[in-house]
């Protein structure tokens, strides 16, 4: 796979059905959501939109280009998940709101799974392929790294590497979620629950390996 490739996209193109990248990458999420990612094409994205097959080549140089780009608009509404937490900016981040930020977290794979499974499977290889995308992920994980870093600070989290703590909180968060997404947990309770709930107790044991001991 060559290296560094981007959506290519380009501006100012008169399309009649207007913005083409956006209505690409519109048209695409939507398509994943009804027919699945192995499914998705750019001509049948072409047949969705009303333009000629080439069209969507002038954008994406492939179907992983195109996925790269429906992928990086996940992250871009991932963050905005994440920042809701601590609205007044990630440097005022509590102990009460680094937990609402884990429900942010559980709350967007609940209500985009299919942006989750793009952003977080092997679906695309590489993220460094494409510099939009990677910017995207680096910018979402950066702001779990530095939430840790202002509880090192007040003393909350335990000193260590911020981002050996955030990995480690970021593999827990996303085992969680994956194992809801598939429908796993559900066959391990023995009666239903919300997930909420279940996910209360998983993200304060989570927590306690973050804690300033003693």
């Amino acid at each position: 796979m060559p290296k560094n490739r981007t959506a290519n996209i380009k501006k100012g193109d008169d399309y009649r059905h207007g913005d083409l990248v956006n209505a690409c990458v519109e048209v695409g999420l939507r398509l994943i959501k009804e027919q699945g990612v192995e499914k998705l094409s750019l001509r049948a994205i072409a047949r969705e939109i009303g333009v000629s097959m080439g069209a969507p080549y002038k954008h994406f140089d492939s179907k992983e280009a195109l996925l790269a780009a429906i992928a990086k608009r996940g992250f871009d509404t991932f963050e905005a998940y994440l920042t809701a937490a601590s609205p007044e900016g990630i440097h005022f981040m509590t102990r009460e709101r680094f937990t609402t930020m884990g429900y942010q977290y559980l709350r967007f794979a609940q209500e985009n799974p299919e942006y989750y499974r793009l952003m977080f499977t092997n679906v695309i290889p590489n993220h460094r392929d494409y510099p939009e995308l990677w910017a995207s992920s680096k910018r979402t994980f950066r702001l779990l790294i530095q939430a840790i870093e202002v509880l090192q600070r007040e003393g909350t989290v335990r000193a260590g590497s911020a981002v050996e703590l955030a990995t480690h909180t970021w593999a827990m968060l996303n085992g969680f979620v994956f194992l809801h997404l598939e429908q796993r947990l559900s066959q391990v309770e023995a009666e239903p629950r919300p997930i909420e709930e279940l996910f209360r107790p998983h993200f304060e044991l989570m927590f306690t390996g973050l804690e300033v001991k003693g």
